[in-house]
């Protein structure tokens, strides 16, 4: 059922979420294998909050990064929830705070797009900082918190 609600609320796909465990073995067996594998060794990859809160807090500085499409949303609360039963406190700082803003994206990507019905345009000199406010420099740890 839960698996149900999670593909129903947070999908517009008919294509079943990974499973959360994989076996080697299986993968290894398949005759084709729609989810390919690779090891990382041990220690690598945590299963579970709870492993993973305990690595952020012996790192104490911690940048999370992923895909467009991942709830971060969702990641940030059950962190924020497993770190406060341990009495932690956390400085978020989201990078998203600091983009500019659509309009100025636009203005900045439109010498770039080509015509508004062309599918070609041409290669841009902008570098990523080009996206950001110039209050994204000044960002840095905050001592007076566990973990950043």
């Amino acid at each position: 059922m839960t698996q149900q609600i999670i593909e129903s609320s947070w999908r517009e796909s008919s294509q079943p979420l990974l499973p959360a465990h994989l076996s080697i073995e299986a993968s290894e067996e398949a005759n084709y294998n729609h989810i390919p594998l690779h090891t990382l060794g041990k220690g690598k990859v945590f299963s579970g909050y709870d492993k993973l809160v305990d690595w952020i807090i012996e790192q104490k500085t911690v940048v999370i990064d992923g895909y467009t499409g991942v709830f971060f949303d969702r990641i940030q609360h059950q962190l924020n929830l497993k770190l406060a039963e341990r009495g932690v406190t956390v400085n978020w700082i989201l990078s998203a705070d600091y983009l500019k803003s659509e309009e100025d994206i636009d203005s900045l990507t439109s010498p770039y797009l080509g015509t508004k019905e062309s599918v070609w345009g041409k290669k841009t000199d902008l570098k990523l900082n080009d996206f950001f406010n110039e209050g994204i420099a000044d960002v840095e740890r905050d001592s007076t918190y566990e973990v950043n």
